[in-house]
C-alpha cells in the first residue's frame, strides 16, 4: 500500500539510520581520548576513562556535550575538529540500504536531515550524497536544542512551508524520531536495524512510498 500522492518531504535521521553509530561513537569514545593521551603522558585508557566521565557529569542536555570545538579548547588538543572527523570518515560509509533510497526517491520528493548530531557531523557523514539532500537540520547547530521535540518538527515544516502530515520522518530512535515527529503531525517510521521493532531496513521504505 503506497503513502498519497500529496507527499513532499522526507527526513532522515543520521546516526543508526543512514550511517553507523559507530562513525560518531568512535569520534566521541576513542579519537579525542587518543589524540589527548598523545599530547599528554597518560594511558589511552586513561584518558578514555577521563572522558566518559566528563560527559557523564556534564550529561547530553547540555548543548556543549555536543560541540567537539568545547572539547579541543578545554583539553588543548592541536587538530582541528573537522580534520580529525574526515579522517575517521574514510572507514565508514552510508548503509547499502540509505544510498539505494536516497538515489531512489530524490528526484520525486524533497529529502532532508533533521538530526540531534551538529551540522558538521551530518555534512561530513553524508559526504558526496550531500547533494541528494535540500536542507539538513541539526537541532543542537540550528536550534541549540539537545532533543528533537514535536516543536522542533514543526519549526521546521514552517520553514519548509510545508504542512506537517505532507512531511514524514525516519529515524531509529523511538522518542525523538517517531513520536517526536508524529506529535508534530507528521508520519514517522522507526528504523530498527535489529529486526526488533519497526522496519527492519529502509528498503521497506520503499515499498510503502512507492
Amino acid at each position: 500500500m503506497s503513502e498519497e500522492k500529496n507527499l513532499e518531504v522526507i527526513s532522515f535521521d543520521m546516526d543508526g539510520t543512514l550511517i553507523p553509530k559507530d562513525f560518531a561513537d568512535d569520534f566521541w569514545l576513542k579519537k579525542i581520548p587518543y589524540l589527548y593521551s598523545q599530547q599528554t603522558d597518560i594511558s589511552k585508557e586513561e584518558a578514555q576513562e577521563r572522558f566518559m566521565k566528563e560527559y557523564e557529569e556534564m550529561g547530553q542536555d547540555d548543548i556543549r556535550w555536543y560541540e567537539p570545538e568545547y572539547w579541543f579548547s578545554k583539553y588543548g588538543l592541536n587538530q582541528k575538529p573537522r580534520d580529525v572527523l574526515e579522517g575517521l570518515r574514510t572507514e565508514y560509509e552510508l548503509y547499502d540500504d540509505a544510498k539505494e533510497i536516497i538515489k531512489e526517491l530524490h528526484e520525486k520528493y524533497d529529502l532532508i536531515i533533521i538530526s540531534n548530531g551538529i551540522k558538521m557531523f551530518i555534512e561530513v557523514g553524508l559526504g558526496e550524497y550531500q547533494t541528494f539532500f535540500t536542507k539538513l537540520y541539526s537541532s543542537v547547530s540550528d536550534f541549540g536544542m539537545s532533543s528533537k521535540t514535536p516543536y522542533l518538527y514543526r519549526e521546521i515544516c514552517k520553514e519548509l512551508d510545508v504542512k506537517p502530515e505532507k512531511a514524514i520522518h525516519v529515524g531509529d530512535d523511538r522518542e525523538n524520531d517517531y513520536v517526536s515527529a508524529k506529535k508534530a503531525g507528521m508520519r514517522s517510521y522507526l528504523l530498527s536495524r535489529d529486526g526488533k521493532n519497526g522496519l527492519d531496513d529502509l528498503g521497506e521504505l520503499l515499498e510503502i512510498l512507492l
